[in-house]
Order: structure tokens, then sequence, then C-alpha cells
């Protein structure tokens, strides 16, 4: 259905052809400016959005409240700004605390007045280094420097071990880069080096330590790893200390070896 009946518009007085049922302004913008008008007048439903002239304190933008709310800025971001620290109802004033290590005076939250006691790292770490050692470590265990293994598996025998398989993983073949190979025991006995049982070593890097350690089949991981080192090495898998110093000498004196000799050195 089409109209086209010319008529005036209530605001700007224009003559416009009707096109819907019925229209009363040539445009949007006269509607909105229609509705503008008969809402500061207070006679028309339109007049509750409207409210009190208002000059927002942080910008300085006027702006109209509405009736329905109180409103202190013109924007949600006047606002967060406003209520920035003193002005803010849960604002709480900072405290002064001493720096345990060196004396020095710092302002912090009230929350952390339990938790914050050093103006830096540094303070903290020294004064941790100074003050928590020995039986005030919550994992201190009396004094034992090896734990639950053997005396005798110490660092000088890892580094035995480690030497022997020229310092790749046992299983992935993989360098020490960043850290040193972890010495595993393939019997999973941790008093391997005191007592009469069956010493049999390997060296893994951490991915490959990680799987062995946290395998349910535990009697399965030793044997797979023990037929694997009988038929690498005939079972042995560290040097002695006479071994590694003659060891030593011959690498000091590559010079002098024959051929054969450094081909097997390399092997």
């Amino acid at each position: 259905m089409s109209y086209k009946n010319t008529l005036v518009c209530k605001v700007c007085q224009k003559e416009y052809l009707q096109t819907r049922k019925n229209q009363q302004f040539c445009s949007r913008k006269c509607y909105g400016e229609y509705r503008h008008q008969v809402a500061i007048s207070g006679n028309h439903p339109f007049a509750r959005i409207i409210g009190t002239k208002k000059i927002c304190p942080v910008c300085g933008i006027k702006y109209t409240e509405p009736k329905n709310r109180i409103s202190r800025t013109c924007s949600r971001k006047c606002w967060s700004i406003l209520m920035h620290g003193e002005n803010n109802v849960k604002y709480k004033p900072k405290i002064k605390v001493t720096c345990k290590q060196c004396g020095k005076e710092l302002e912090i939250q009230p929350c952390l007045k339990n938790r914050k006691h050093f103006c830096s790292d540094e303070c903290k770490y020294k004064w941790r280094s100074e003050n928590i050692k020995g039986s005030k470590v919550h994992n201190w265990l009396g004094g034992k420097s090896f734990g639950k293994y053997c005396e005798k598996f110490n660092p000088e025998f890892k580094e035995r071990v480690r030497i022997f398989f020229k310092r790749k993983c046992f299983e992935c073949g993989s360098d020490e880069i960043k850290e040193r190979h972890h010495v595993h025991h393939i019997q999973f006995n941790p008093k391997a080096c005191c007592d009469n049982s069956e010493r049999l070593f390997i060296i893994l890097c951490r991915n490959c330590h990680a799987v062995t350690t946290n395998s349910s089949d535990r009697e399965e991981i030793a044997r797979y790893y023990s037929l694997k080192l009988y038929e690498a090495t005939g079972g042995k898998c560290w040097y002695t200390v006479g071994e590694l110093a003659e060891l030593q000498l011959k690498i000091s004196n590559l010079e002098n070896l024959n051929r054969w000799e450094l081909t097997h050195l390399m092997l």
C-alpha cells in the first residue's frame, strides 16, 4: 500500500511526501528533535529521561542527570578517575614498615603487612641465607648429606659414570648441554654401592629418567636396561680411579699415541 499525500513537517515546516501510515515528520532527525522538545517541556512520558543539568567535576563537560538515578560524572571513565585514590570509599592509607635486612623504611598497602618485610629481592635472599639455615630449614634432615642413598654414591663416583658413557644419555643419546645427566640405578637399589648387590648404573637425561622412575613396572624397566647394558659394555658401567687417571694421562699425551691407540681411545 502506497501513500501519495503531501504533508507539512511539524518541526521544520517543510512539505514532504507521505510514504507510510501515521507519518508526521519528514525525517528521523526531525522526529528526534520533536522528542527532545517535548521531553524538556515535561508534558510527555519522554520527560522521565530528562533530569537536572550538571557539570562534570572531572572533565568540566555539561551533562544531564537522568531522573531515575543519581550521577556524579558524565561517564564511567570520569567516574573511575574521580574514585581513584583517597576519593574511593574503600581507600586505606599506606603504612610504613622497616626492611629486616637494610633497615630502609618503605610504604606498603595494609593488606601486605604480614607478607612484605623487605625492600627488594636482594635483601630478602641475603637475609634468608644468613638466618634460615640448618635446623631452621623446613626440610632439614638432621645433617644427613646423602639422604637415602649410599655414602659411596657421591659426586665423584657419578662423574666417573658420566665419563664412562661419554656424557651421552644411554637411552636417547643426547649430550649434556644445560645440566648434567642423571646417574640411574638400574636395579632401583639406593644402597647398591655399599651392600653386596649387583652394581649397574647408566646415565639418563631428565626426560628419560622421569619415564623410568614414574613407571609402574620397575621390574620390566630394570630387566630392559640390564640386557641393554650387558649388550653394550658387558656390564661395565664406570671407570675406577686408576682407569680414569690413566685415561686422563693418555688424553694429555695425544701427540705420542699411534693411530691404533688413538682410534681405540675414541671408541
